[in-house]
């Protein structure tokens, strides 16, 4: 996981998805339609479709001229490598992903694990570092072209021809098996199949055991981290992308993870582990018992002894809809189940299901939001600015004194988010920045960083944020501020 100190979130230039190179002349014959043997996607369905293979994209007349450069480089700049102090990185963390698994990392891994098959070779770590090739049996290319934008075996001949930009969205996606990048909320759960985990690619505790990072993912933090050098640029939203995309993020990740925890209870309800410990706060159980004079700065509502599900996913969902929404009463009846380890699996797996229908809903909700045609959109500097001031107070008990759950989890998310917030809001403002939230940000993001070399939040105080959180509830950004 990306600790927050790396993560720039202020003057994020969130550049994405831009245009592909076109050429003339489409060919009239199609691929025929298939009846899908993936999963279906959020809000598409898609047919039946063969990895080619990322080389298929190299070519300098098609995606592979100078990295950095205009439309053309997009493959090129995936795959470059830039210096970074002593040693060369990928500029894209994508295209190193099956580099990965032939450090000591991984081999540590495979070895706590007693696996024989080193993790180059392993099908279980090869659907997220190198999904080509564990899908077709293609060269591994780490996270490569069509694992974002979908197997090319029917729409790699006729991408580049000139009638392809008359075509919806939704036809190259349902037709030809293009994703759909430009719709985030099918992005983001793209995303999510890997960097969350779905029914067939999963982080359970044994992995995280073994020394696997545990997977906590927040789309804008990933977006905005200077490793990632992105190879698009932002065409289909504004200026309030950051806004947008945060909180289409927390619905579309919050319903990859109940998917997950559906898909784990009805495994165990037919024959598997229960309860499924990854599924819970790791801090909870690994924590730092050596600092047990520190005065509590907050609690939470969860009851003694009660497993702690859902503290990196769910916290900020009452910020999008109604404490007493359809979504917030079925989500509170998942949590006393999944946190009860004497209720059976198969009624988690009930709820859950309950629960992910209520986060499409407001996934569409939020979608139809972001429509060009519609009238809530795009979002007004006013409206980024209220739901930054909403993010504070939510942080915080009503009196303002202490926090509402002083978890690491809860507090990373409430930064996260204004975070985001505060540089959607600097964008869509004209009139004038308000620098004075800035520093707060700031110094939230050094505590909340893992210290070096550990993978946990060792040490951190929640009594040093609380003076942050409070200065952004007393000073959201106005319009008056600084230029």
């Amino acid at each position: 996981m990306h600790s927050p100190r790396s993560v720039r979130l202020f003057a994020c230039a969130f550049a994405v998805a831009g245009g592909l190179f076109v050429a003339t002349g489409l060919s009239r014959s199609q691929p025929p339609l298939a009846e899908s043997n993936q999963p279906k996607t959020f809000g598409y369905t898609m047919p039946s479709a063969k990895f080619v293979g990322a080389l298929s994209c190299a070519a300098a007349s098609c995606h592979g001229g100078v990295a950095g450069g205009p439309a053309g480089s997009e493959y090129t700049t995936w795959a470059d490598h830039i210096r970074d102090g002593d040693r060369r990185r990928p500029a894209d963390p994508h295209s190193g992903a099956y580099e990965v698994l032939f450090n000591s990392t991984s081999r540590g891994i495979t070895k706590n694990l007693n696996e024989r098959i080193p993790a180059h070779q392993n099908p279980t770590c090869l659907k997220c570092h190198a999904p080509e090739a564990a899908m077709d049996k293609v060269q591994p290319m780490g996270v490569s072209c069509e694992s974002c934008h979908g197997p090319a075996e029917h729409w790699l001949t006729v991408h580049y021809r000139s009638d392809w930009k008359v075509r919806s969205p939704q036809e190259k996606a349902e037709r030809f098996g293009l994703y759909p990048t430009k719709d985030l909320a099918f992005r983001i759960t793209a995303c999510a199949s890997c960097h969350v985990g779905d029914a067939t690619r999963e982080v359970n505790h044994d992995l995280i055991a073994a020394g696997h990072p545990r997977l906590a993912f927040e789309y804008t933090a990933y977006q905005a981290h200077p490793h990632y050098t992105r190879h698009w640029r932002e065409t289909a939203y504004g200026p309030d992308f950051e806004a947008r995309a945060w909180e289409i993020g927390q619905a579309a990740c919050a319903r990859s993870a109940v998917e997950l925890l559906k898909s784990r209870a009805e495994k165990a309800a037919k024959k598997g582990p229960w309860p499924e410990f990854s599924e819970y706060r790791c801090f909870a159980c690994h924590q730092d018992v050596s600092n047990t004079g520190r005065k509590p700065v907050g609690g939470s509502t969860r009851r003694p002894g009660a497993l702690a599900w859902g503290t990196w996913y769910t916290p900020m969902l009452e910020l999008l809809g109604s404490e007493q929404s359809s979504l917030a009463i079925s989500l509170g009846r998942l949590k006393a189940r999944v946190e009860s380890p004497s209720v059976s699996a198969a009624e988690v797996a009930a709820d859950a299901t309950a629960v992910r229908v209520r986060l499409e809903d407001l996934m569409t909700q939020l979608q139809n939001a972001g429509d060009r045609d519609s009238q809530d959109r795009p979002y007004s500097a006013e409206q980024v600015r209220l739901l930054f001031e909403r993010i504070g107070r939510h942080a915080l008990t009503d009196d303002g004194q202490a926090f509402r759950d002083s978890d690491w989890d809860h507090l990373t998310q409430h930064y996260l988010g204004a975070a985001a917030l505060y540089s959607a809001w600097g964008r869509l403002d004209r009139i004038g920045r308000d620098t004075s939230p800035r520093g707060s940000l700031e110094a939230m993001g050094g505590l909340l960083a893992f210290p070096r070399n550990y993978n946990s939040p060792r040490g951190t105080d929640p009594a040093q944020l609380l003076p942050h959180f409070q200065a952004l509830r007393r000073n959201p950004p106005t319009r008056s501020g600084g230029p």
